[in-house]
């Protein structure tokens, strides 16, 4: 599947209704989680406690404003919260909390042991009111590639995404991308960790991506996204490029049934796809958004294994740096949240993160 372009027509793809087999998704009312900031990137983000609280936040606004919100009522009313440090955060069923440095920031650090490397990690007691930050140390990993940016300067091009998965034996999984040393584009890792995230070891890498060229995947296969299901067996979820012109390339899904330790062959999924985020309902299907061009829901009813819908949930403004990073839950049975940002047509600086309510049924 090569790197495509938004058609023209794309917009009149965007309905509010479906009828699909075996799921009736019906497009409720959307509401502002964030308001309107100044902020490098709109990214939506939820997170559901074990209490059933919800957390919204996003990255930082320009002027080092950090919104974040919490609702008690499945995401109908809302109340400002304490700031979380990371959107990357697993609660253990102790209710402690592990975040990660998430990919606003390189998230390994070199040291002057080979395949050894050092992270940034938050912890927290108390659901979420304060966190306390932690150096943890990642071993084992392939050696990474190294590169130089205006905005972080010389560092080690590997990052931590999205969310972390409990395995069978209680440790913990994340998901990170890389350059391996060597390699063009990016490819996509797992570590874990066995000691509640003090300290983690590469496990296996999921994908990886040695084409010379963009035409099929533009970036490797990158922003992982993990979601265990209850039979045991683990999905990776992965983007592979997306465009501010446009272009883009398929979103990408791997499947383990060992732990993560080996993965199936990446299979696209839909035509695009930055940023992916999954949940399973407790009805039984998954949900998965992705976006750019377009914030985008797909649904499956056996595990993963096909997909159906692909609806554009919203086409706006593109915001000026990471639009269509979206997340999305589950808040109530048949209920899903989803949080994505909505751009100002006038200024692609100034955007608020919305939340939109989907009931999906089994019919």
């Amino acid at each position: 599947m090569a790197a495509k372009t938004m058609p023209e027509n794309h917009e009149a793809r965007c309905r509010g209704r479906y009828e699909l087999p075996g799921v009736t998704v019906q497009v409720e009312n959307t509401i502002t989680l964030i308001p309107e900031q100044d902020r490098f990137c709109p990214a939506g983000y939820l997170f559901k406690l074990r209490d059933g609280r919800l957390i919204a936040g996003s990255v930082p606004s320009e002027d080092g404003v950090m919104t974040w919100r919490e609702s008690r009522d499945a995401g109908q009313t809302w109340a400002p919260s304490p700031a979380w440090p990371s959107w990357l955060v697993h609660q253990f069923p102790d209710g402690e909390l592990i975040g990660l440095e998430g990919s606003e920031e390189p998230w390994v650090g070199k040291t002057d042991r080979p395949g050894v490397y050092t992270g940034r990690a938050y912890r927290s007691t108390d659901a979420g009111a304060t966190f306390s930050a932690e150096t943890v140390e990642i071993s084992g990993v392939p050696p990474l590639a190294e590169g130089e940016s205006e905005r972080w300067g010389f560092h080690v091009d590997s990052y931590v995404d999205h969310n972390m998965a409990t395995l069978s034996d209680g440790s913990v999984l994340a998901g990170a991308h890389g350059r391996f040393a060597g390699h063009r584009k990016y490819s996509t890792y797992v570590v874990r960790s066995a000691d509640r995230g003090r300290s983690w070891h590469y496990w296996g890498t999921v994908a990886s991506d040695l084409t010379a060229d963009d035409h099929v995947r533009i970036e490797g296969f990158d922003e992982p996204a993990l979601l265990m299901l209850p039979s045991g067996e683990l999905l990776c979820f992965m983007r592979s490029g997306g465009r501010y012109d446009g272009t883009y390339s398929p979103l990408y899904l791997s499947r383990s049934a060992d732990d993560g330790r080996t993965w199936s062959v990446a299979d696209p999924i839909a035509d695009r796809g930055v940023w992916p985020n999954a949940c399973r309902m407790a009805n039984g299907v998954l949900a998965v958004i992705y976006g750019r061009p377009g914030d985008w829901l797909a649904f499956s009813l056996d595990d993963g294994h096909t997909w159906i819908g692909h609806f554009c949930l919203h086409l706006g403004t593109q915001a000026w740096d990471c639009g269509s990073y979206d997340w999305i839950e589950e808040v109530a049975p048949d209920t899903l949240l989803a949080a994505y940002g909505r751009t100002d047509p006038n200024n692609p600086r100034m955007t608020e993160v919305s939340g939109t309510f989907i009931t999906v049924t089994r019919t």
